[in-house]
């Protein structure tokens, strides 16, 4: 988390133009020789990582659990190639993006000549954009949209059948049993946050510029706050907000607090 708001706004500090979907790095603390498109398509690959490293701290506070020589007890190995399996289609999540930024700049030829004299040449040439409603942009919405969900619905999964496992077993003793439900509750409620502060705004980032193309295309740049830039907002909380819940929720960092 705390290297994913470091790249955000050291090195990206993006600008959102909303609609159409373009980006821009505003002034980053690191002028790195990089393109937004690169920053962009990195980001898309690091958030979607970051989910699989949730789901491999469920699994392994399910293994911790499950009781040996059962069905649901995996090898080191097998847990390792599974979590593998998952990382494959995020890592390639930004690596698509850029490829197919890449067959689209024409369309940076397209906006650059539709800008107002308002706009810095300078700042124009670092504009990337993308079309979003092409043909070759489907494939990879549908992707974006798959991996969030198909994370999302393994975790809830294995965190279910966590608890499942916690109301039956009976090879662990009690209090070790309510010290391994506490703590996959806090892991329950640290895998909540990046859901509240990274992928809601997102999505509503996304309805805000569907609703501007439909009903608000003429007067879109009028608008006072643009919501891409409470997203951005709100995502530089991300580490903040995870490590304000993950010494609230663990029973060890919660009683030194107190104690405190």
């Amino acid at each position: 988390a705390t290297f994913l708001d470091m790249c955000l706004q050291w090195v990206f500090d993006p600008a959102y133009l909303i609609p159409p979907f373009c980006v821009y790095r505003k002034a980053p603390l690191l002028n790195i020789p990089v393109s937004a498109n690169f920053c962009l398509s990195f980001m898309f690959s690091l958030t979607a990582c970051g989910g699989q490293v949730y789901l491999a701290l469920f699994m392994y506070r399910h293994q911790a659990i499950a009781l040996p020589g059962s069905r649901f007890k995996f090898s080191i190995r097998a847990q390792i190639s599974f979590i593998a399996v998952c990382l494959i289609p995020c890592i390639l999540l930004g690596p698509s993006l850029y490829v197919r930024s890449q067959l689209q700049q024409y369309l940076h030829i397209h906006y650059f000549q539709r800008l107002t004299d308002e706009w810095d040449a300078e700042v124009a040439e670092r504009i990337d954009c993308f079309a979003t409603k092409e043909l070759i942009m489907y494939p990879y919405v549908a992707l974006v949209s798959a991996v969030p969900v198909l994370t999302g619905l393994c975790i809830a999964a294995i965190a279910r059948h966590t608890f499942h496992l916690l109301r039956k077993v009976k090879h662990i003793s009690v209090k070790t049993q309510n010290l391994h439900r506490s703590l996959t509750r806090s892991l329950v409620a640290q895998a909540l946050v990046p859901v509240l502060i990274v992928i809601l705004p997102f999505c509503a980032t996304n309805l805000v510029a569907v609703i501007k193309s439909l009903f608000y295309a003429q007067g879109a740049s009028d608008w006072a706050i643009d919501t891409s830039d409470l997203t951005t907002l709100a995502v530089s909380f991300h580490s903040t907000a995870h490590s304000i819940t993950f010494l609230l929720t663990t029973p060890t960092f919660r009683q030194k607090l107190y104690e405190l």
